[in-house]
């Protein structure tokens, strides 16, 4: 029995001793320093290919500028081909106006005559949801 207790002492010792010593052990893990992703950078993806020094938004000095950028992006506005503006319905964001104007629906009356079972399949979202946009549509147009 006491060489048992010694045991567990000896292995309690250790691993309170590498707890210790384990910052020096194992180092700290380092962020990678990466460009911001495109969906939320304001520059076109093509300039984020190219290095920091190449692109018209680096500092004159040649070194990126590691701030936010110094504009906020734009939120895309209705279409500019004469369609209604489709965020004004709950429930419709940026994405899915433009994945509704991507199925050539950019006005009210275009949503409000659309099939609510087919808009879901092709948009990937609950069907009440494609109908409760239908019936919000309806309203408006």
């Amino acid at each position: 029995m006491r060489k048992l207790l010694r045991f567990i002492g000896l292995v309690a010792g250790l691993a309170g001793v590498a707890w210790m010593v384990k910052d020096k052990l194992v180092p700290a893990p380092q962020t990678p320093v990466s460009h911001p992703p495109a969906f939320r950078s304001s520059s076109p993806p093509a300039q984020l290919d190219r290095p920091p020094a190449d692109r018209p938004d680096s500092a004159p000095s040649g070194r990126a500028t590691t701030g936010p950028p110094s504009s906020v992006p734009e939120q895309p506005s209705p279409p500019a081909t004469g369609g209604d503006d489709l965020t004004s319905i709950k429930g419709i964001g940026p994405v899915y106006a433009g994945r509704l104007n991507g199925l050539g629906i950019t006005t009210f009356a275009a949503l409000a005559a659309a099939d609510a079972a087919e808009l879901a399949e092709q948009l990937d979202v609950a069907e009440s949801q494609t109908t409760d946009w239908i019936e919000q549509a309806g309203a408006l147009g």
